[in-house]
């Protein structure tokens, strides 16, 4: 960011109102008048400089006759009304670098005005003022560094197609303290206008520019970028250029007016440009004096909403995979303007890159991870500070078919079950793989099962057969659908990754299906206290399993101490437990067991029984 330089003070001064202010500080007491003191030099002059016309002007020394009415308008604001000649002539040496010969003969030949009158006889000068001098109002812009010198502007309210010109007031090295060297008109070549329109950090500093050399502004697509103006004054070859800045004096002192020709395209509030749409258009600016009403900088700019990115990456803001030690050619892709008037830079910390105008030849190392390459535009050969970075990660493409449970969404365990719902899906099919597919489709997905076929790719839909039905995916970052198989017997999934319009990698993998499980639940008949403490347990045969599970407890709800026993042969109808506490109440059901390819299944519980255990 430009630096911005020490104000001074941003205020403007109206003659018409200064002049009421100077009367009605003569009718205040002493405490109240000091207060002018307050004032900066530069205001102070510019007071005088408004009656005195181009005679304010002087560059080493000024006339006897400016430097005396102007220490008179001094001692004005000071509340003095009489003052010795001698203290007059020692006060205008003081104030004035270039007056040190300054005496009562140079006071006396002076002669009447509206300033003071000088008596020859009594050696006072009597201090007096008068309200003249026409509309034009000085507008206080700030200091130099080493506040020596004071800037202002000149503009002229009832001339308002009036040019603006500028001013320096200069001091000796005591600064504001200190003598009057000189007060110039500057010239127009000493004052330079510069407005930019950049993008902001994070700490809202302007850090790059969108503006071309011939003022031509390129905002990138969905940004927000910031108009800031600022005058550099370059007074003299001894001087250094000083700098005022919208962020700084001139915001509090001018307002800005941002319009756009085309809000769809880019809007404007305060001064922030927005983008929406690609196109080009009109954006005008005007900087004025609010006090004033003048006009100091109006200007029309072409601006375009562009908006970059890698041609045949899946989205403009996409990441590309390549293989290790692969090569690739990627190729810059402009909306919003002609692509014919734009050429590109191209830059990589992580890859070896050969840049060929618009395209650009990426080498990627042997091992993986993941960069950058980034693509600066230039607009007619002129280049703004804007960098698109375009995400290029070096993997193994290694794929494979996954099938998780939709209750756990871990992976399922086979067989899989008919009816129930699993989440499929390509893994290691990031959609970095899908480059230069354009309208190709990015994945193909066959079910086959017992000779009949089922296929998918990404025209995300649902589909059925008799075998399995297929539903949308659940998200990701790989190719995935919802199954659900209809029928037992062994499917076949075979997925297929494209990339260039061409398939680049293919597996397949085949699951085991069998029908759901249903095991039914078992009848406990009755529960008996046997002698030693013991507990006949009795129920009804079940051979829809291959076993049963007695559980038994002394909660009701089976909320604590709970014991089981399993019973592996369904043909097993008793079982006696033993080993329980005396005078306690037991609770029993049963349910029954049935193993299927190494996994277990249960029916649901039977109704509770009770026993108390009295023998």
């Amino acid at each position: 960011m430009r630096k911005m330089m020490k104000r001074a003070g941003a205020v403007v001064l109206s003659l018409a109102v200064a002049m009421s202010m100077l009367f009605s500080l003569a009718a205040l007491p002493q405490m109240k008048v000091s207060a002018a003191e307050e004032m900066s030099r530069l205001k102070k002059w510019s007071l005088v400089a408004a009656m005195l016309g181009e005679d304010a002007y002087f560059t080493e020394k000024p006339t006897d006759e400016t430097a005396a009415k102007y220490t008179a308008a001094e001692y004005f604001w000071d509340g003095e009304e009489k003052v010795l000649a001698s203290d007059f002539c020692s006060q205008v040496k003081n104030t004035f670098a270039g007056a040190t010969d300054f005496d009562e003969s140079k006071l006396a030949n002076i002669g009447e005005n509206d300033f003071f009158s000088y008596d020859s006889a009594t050696r006072e000068v009597t201090i007096k003022w008068a309200p003249s001098g026409d509309s034009l109002q000085c507008i206080e812009l700030g200091q130099s560094k080493d506040g020596n010198d004071d800037y202002g502007v000149w503009v002229d309210p009832k001339k308002p197609n009036l040019k603006p010109y500028y001013t320096i007031l200069e001091f000796n090295d005591d600064g504001d303290d200190g003598a009057i060297v000189s007060y110039k008109k500057l010239s127009d070549e000493a004052v330079q206008f510069t407005f930019d329109v950049g993008l902001e950090n994070e700490d809202g500093e302007v850090t790059n520019s969108l503006t071309t050399e011939t003022n031509k502004v390129f905002i990138p697509k969905n940004c927000t970028a910031k108009f800031s103006y600022w005058i550099t004054i370059k007074a003299d070859a001894s001087k250094m250029p000083v700098e005022f800045t919208s962020d700084g004096v001139l915001g509090d002192i001018f307002a800005l007016d941002l319009t756009s020709a085309s809000p769809k395209i880019v809007s404007t509030e305060d001064d922030r440009l927005s983008t929406e749409k690609t196109g080009s258009i009109q954006i005008t600016y005007e900087v004025t004096s609010p006090e004033t009403g003048v006009t100091l900088f109006k200007q029309t700019l072409p601006c375009t909403c562009f908006e970059l990115s890698v041609e045949g990456c899946d989205s403009p803001y996409g990441w590309i995979n390549m293989l290790p030690e692969e090569s690739m050619t990627l190729k810059a892709n402009i909306k919003g303007y002609d692509s014919k008037k734009v050429t590109y830079m191209w830059n990589s910390m992580a890859y070896n890159i050969a840049e060929g105008g618009s395209t650009c030849t990426v080498k990627a190392p042997s091992s993986l991870g993941e960069g950058t390459v980034d693509i600066s535009p230039c607009f007619d050969g002129e280049p703004v500070e804007y960098s698109y970075e375009q995400a290029v990660n070096v993997r193994n493409c290694k794929l494979a078919v996954s099938i998780n449970d939709m209750k756990t969404f871990k992976k399922a365990t086979e067989p899989l079950k008919v009816g129930e719902t699993y989440w499929l899906n390509l893994g290691g099919a990031d959609w970095g793989w899908n480059y230069k597919n354009g309208s190709h489709t990015f994945y193909k997905i066959k079910l086959s099962q017992n000779g009949k076929t089922l296929n998918i790719d990404d025209n995300e839909k649902g589909l059925k057969s008799d075998f399995a039905n297929i539903g949308i995916g659940a998200g990701g970052g790989v190719p995935n659908r919802i199954l659900t198989p209809k029928k037992a017997g062994t499917l076949t999934i075979t997925g297929t990754i494209y990339r260039n319009g061409k398939a680049f990698k293919t597996v397949t993998k085949k699951v085991n299906i069998t029908n759901k499980v249903s095991v039914k639940m078992t009848t406990l008949s009755s529960v008996k206290n046997v002698k030693g403490k013991k507990m006949l347990v009795k129920w009804k045969k079940n051979t829809s399993g291959n076993g049963y599970q007695i559980q038994y407890s002394t909660s009701s709800k089976f909320a604590k101490g709970n014991k089981t026993k399993t019973i592996s042969k369904n043909s097993t109808t008793s079982c006696t437990i033993s080993k329980l506490s005396k005078n306690k109440t037991y609770y029993v059901r049963i349910r029954t067991c049935k193993k299927v390819a190494k996994k277990t299944y249960y029916s649901g519980w039977s109704t509770v029984k009770k026993v108390k255990i009295t023998k």
